[in-house]
């Protein structure tokens, strides 16, 4: 890889630290990452876009050209972006990076391609693939036949709430998902920022640290109040309902990067998520009245 980088970049580092196919080394005190990167060209030129757009208020990590002036390197046939790191890159992510994060409204259709607002039609298309895989396991996921029914039932409970989420006007900068355990790495890496409504990120971060480590319901209550308005409430209960904890294990599992038994952590922790549910849906119907799913 050092041949690559001296003829793409003109970098001749002492150190490069291998991670799979991801390359970190260090040149004149600044930390860089080499690695493939799987979105299509308009996204990153968005990206790249946003990432400058917003640098008064947001440091993401710089995103380098090669000597070609080309933000993609392609190495063996894949992908590859070099990314200048922030210093703090190594530091974990806390609530209020998050919160921070998530108030950088995007009021344009510029980056189109970003937007992920659309939860009706991408969930519904994910949960109908999901069934037509689990009808043809037969007897091969065991843990997963019994216990995907449960899911499914809580996804469309959520897809029901998505046809009264109609503020486009709140869409914000988000990731995909968010950890507990997350760097300021993966946090502040521009390729993995999307385009969704204000809710996404805290509601994802909510549900890994309550199934993977411990939420307490006063972080949830401060969100509500002094986060969310009225409008936000639909879209961050129908968050918080879908499984996406569930699905994401699920497709590990498909792609063999877990194992199935790691779905106990989740099934073994139903009922309290049911009552967290109820917690947030006693909470949030004093500001905004809608109707409640029959079983919780």
């Amino acid at each position: 890889m050092k041949n690559v980088l001296m003829y793409f970049y003109g970098f001749e580092p002492n150190d490069i630290h291998q991670t799979g196919k991801t390359y970190r080394f260090i040149m004149e005190g600044k930390t860089y990452l080499f690695f493939p990167v799987y979105r299509n060209l308009k996204e990153i030129e968005e990206l790249d876009m946003l990432s400058k757009l917003f640098t008064s208020s947001i440091s993401f990590h710089k995103i380098i050209l090669n000597k070609q002036g080309k933000k993609i390197t392609l190495v063996q046939k894949e992908n590859y972006i070099l990314l200048e790191l922030r210093d703090d890159f190594q530091d974990s992510i806390g609530f209020m990076d998050i919160l921070s994060f998530n108030n950088i409204n995007i009021q344009t259709d510029s980056y189109k391609s970003l937007f992920r607002n659309d939860w009706y039609s991408l969930w519904t298309q994910k949960v109908d693939y999901f069934e037509y895989q689990v009808n043809q396991f037969g007897k091969k996921h065991p843990i997963i036949r019994e216990s995907f029914g449960y899911f499914s039932g809580l996804a469309e409970n959520a897809i029901q709430y998505t046809k009264n989420i109609f503020h486009n006007d709140n869409l914000c900068l988000s990731h995909h998902r968010i950890q507990e355990n997350m760097k300021k790495l993966d946090f502040y890496n521009p390729l993995n920022i999307i385009i969704d409504y204000k809710v996404r990120d805290v509601a994802e971060y909510f549900k890994d640290r309550f199934f993977y480590g411990y939420l307490p319901f006063e972080e949830v209550e401060y969100v509500l109040e002094y986060q969310f308005n009225k409008e936000d409430y639909i879209s961050f209960f129908a968050r918080m309902l879908f499984p996406s904890f569930y699905f994401d294990v699920y497709e590990d599992i498909l792609s063999h990067q877990k194992e199935e038994k790691e779905l106990l952590t989740i099934i073994h922790k139903t009922e309290q998520y049911e009552e967290l549910l109820r917690q947030i849906y006693a909470y949030i119907s004093t500001k905004n009245r809608f109707l409640k799913p029959e079983w919780l």
